[in-house]
């Protein structure tokens, strides 16, 4: 129980001592953000909801090889609020990962700086001898890090490593980011297509569009998350719109149609991908795009009208609704001329020239 206190004492000390230091500089979301990072990561503390979301920034940036400590720096005053081991104040890299052997030795592992090194007289305390473990070169090299360093009054506070004054920018995190690797799917932004349809495609490719199983996953009571239509397989995203033998009939009938091979692809993302890169002919190219469009959107009108109006039809209707979705968005939203009902139906490429 006494130890339970002194950890709870512990952690309203450095709390509190990270509220100050934070909340002498930037604005209020930034502070809740970086204290939310600090204590998760220093208590294993968790958040929920919308701040959960939030928070999930760093977990996403880190994935594409950029993580807080390359954005944001300590400059260090009095030393008082930054901890020695768990924050990034000499280089790039926190010392318990330069110095992992040094780190298991430590008894105090979230001291600051000012605890460690400001009676330079003073020995260290070690929970074993580090010259004992075969450690003197790592001792040195470590006290030769910090031997130029001089504590000042003032207190320590972030600053921002993209940017010349230090100070935080919307500006330059997104240049950062605009820098990282894209991992989001491609979508094609044609106006021919309704843009809820290019962002309903878009979150379908991310797997995030209401189907039963995601439902589920968030709490929301489900009779069944099995897919409607062959009651065989969860119902996610890319069952529903890629997978599912009904769906398969549509995308195999539809190819048919445009006399052209149908792409593997494991999901959605990629199918997109392939499309993408499809054939030399622009003009066909595009035209194909917005019928792979008109296919994902028909199916998932589809599935809506199977589950909430209890309406099925055969993947044969299901394919004359598709065609008749992608010959509107053409004739009425484009500026391409486009061949008659009869001749589409035939062909969608009727009225392309090679």
């Amino acid at each position: 129980m006494i130890c339970f206190l002194i950890r709870v004492e512990s952690w309203i000390e450095n709390y509190t001592r990270f509220m100050f230091r934070t909340l002498r500089n930037w604005s209020c979301l930034l502070y809740l953000t970086m204290i939310d990072l600090y204590l998760s990561e220093l208590y294993n503390f968790s958040t929920q909801g919308v701040w959960k979301n939030i928070i999930n920034i760093k977990t996403e940036l880190e994935k594409n090889g950029c993580s807080p400590d390359e954005i944001f720096k300590h400059n260090i005053k009095s030393g008082e609020t930054t901890l020695f081991w768990n924050d990034v104040w000499i280089g790039d890299t926190k010392l318990k990962h330069k110095y992992p052997n040094l780190f298991a030795l430590e008894p105090e592992k979230n001291c600051t700086i000012a605890q460690k090194i400001k009676d330079r007289n003073t020995p260290w305390k070690w929970r074993s001898c580090p010259l004992a473990a075969g450690l003197s070169q790592q001792l040195c090299d470590l006290y030769s890090d910090f031997t130029a360093l001089k504590l000042t009054t003032g207190a320590d506070h972030w600053t921002c490593r993209l940017t010349t004054d230090g100070k935080y920018t919307v500006e330059a995190l997104r240049k950062k980011i605009d820098q990282l690797p894209p991992t989001a799917p491609s979508v094609s932004w044609y106006k021919e297509i309704p843009i809820k349809v290019t962002c309903f495609t878009w979150r379908a490719a991310l797997e995030r569009i209401p189907t039963a199983t995601s439902l589920s996953q968030r709490g929301v009571n489900i009779d069944s998350t099995l897919c409607s239509s062959c009651i065989g397989m969860a119902e996610d995203s890319n069952h529903i719109l890629l997978h599912c033998p009904y769906a398969t009939m549509i995308w195999e009938k539809i190819f048919k149609w445009c006399d052209t091979n149908i792409p593997s692809a494991p999901n959605i993302k990629e199918m997109l991908q392939v499309m993408a890169k499809w054939g030399w002919d622009s003009k066909k190219k595009k035209r194909l795009m917005i019928i792979c469009y008109a296919m994902i959107w028909g199916l998932w009108k589809l599935r809506n009208d199977r589950i909430f109006r209890g309406s099925f039809i055969s993947p044969s209707s299901g394919v004359d609704h598709i065609k008749s979705i992608a010959y509107t968005w053409i004739k009425y939203r484009g500026n391409d001329v486009i061949c008659d009902w009869e001749n589409w139906t035939v062909s969608p490429f009727s009225s392309c020239s090679w």
